[in-house]
């Protein structure tokens, strides 16, 4: 990891770089998550990262959630396909490509959905989309943009956001031109935020939503 990088991540989090290094095994560390071309596909700068893996995949590989969550999908993929699967226990090795897509439409900007890519061999595995979300205090939260679902809905608790939601609308090209129509019967400014009568007005507004 570049100088540059680990002094952005010791900025942004009290946590020592020793401490997310302890996260996961020292295989995983130095073939993925401690190299150049993993910094760049966090960055959007490729569109892929692809590394070799010697080790086998093992369910708890020195107790490395990244290991385990590579054997659960590759597990439930590979029975899933009907196919016999690369044996677990042979000396590997094991290429994985990472890729992050765009996510659509039901997702923010950002680094927030990823593919995941075997090869071993001749046989290759293309895993199902993984959905990724995180804390504000996260050191991951510049580039993973989706946060757990809010369930305090209080005016103190939902202005900021709301308010950057209205911003981003408005400038989103995809959404039709927004016009004048008869208010709801009571609304809630966002502004200052307090409950208003609006006697059927007309005027613009924003319906907000959650899918649990």
């Amino acid at each position: 990891m570049s100088l540059e990088t680990q002094n952005k991540i010791a900025r942004r989090s009290a946590q020592p770089i020793e401490r997310v290094k302890a996260l996961v095994c020292e295989e995983c560390w130095t073939n993925c998550f401690d190299n150049v071309g993993f910094e760049k596909l966090g960055r959007r700068e490729v569109s892929s990262f692809t590394y070799t893996r010697k080790k086998p995949l093992s369910p708890s590989e020195e107790n490395c959630p990244w290991c385990s969550h590579l054997f659960s999908c590759h597990h439930c993929q590979s029975t899933s396909l009907k196919e016999g699967r690369p044996d677990q226990r042979s000396p590997g090795p094991h290429t994985i490509e990472i890729h992050f897509e765009n996510g659509g439409k039901f997702t923010a900007f950002g680094s927030n959905v990823y593919c995941i890519r075997f090869v071993c061999g001749s046989t290759t595995y293309a895993l199902p989309p993984q959905n990724m979300f995180t804390q504000n205090s996260d050191i991951a939260a510049q580039q993973v943009t989706v946060r757990t679902l809010e369930t305090n809905l209080s005016p103190a608790n939902t202005r900021e956001p709301i308010s950057q939601w209205l911003k981003s609308c408005a400038g989103n090209q995809c959404c039709p031109e927004d016009i004048s129509l008869p208010l709801p019967t009571r609304m809630i400014e966002v502004a200052t935020p307090r409950l208003v009568v609006t006697n059927g007005e007309l005027g613009k507004y924003a319906a907000l939503s959650s899918v649990a």
